[in-house]
């Protein structure tokens, strides 16, 4: 039922019974893309953080 109401699909990655969001064919442990933008995101804040402690400009 909740399924229904939030939107919740089936992984399409073989073997896996995890839910994916609507729209996303994956759920979040095989959705590549999801992945990669989370690591590029926390890459960038890590990069920023450590120009400011450092006082370098961040590229």
């Amino acid at each position: 039922m909740l399924n229904i109401l939030f939107g919740w699909d089936e992984c399409d990655y073989p073997g896996c019974n995890r839910e994916a969001r609507k729209g996303s064919n994956y759920c979040p442990m095989h959705d590549y893309e999801m992945q990669k933008n989370n690591f590029d995101r926390s890459w960038d804040n890590t990069r920023k953080k450590a120009a400011e402690q450092t006082g370098k400009k961040s590229y």
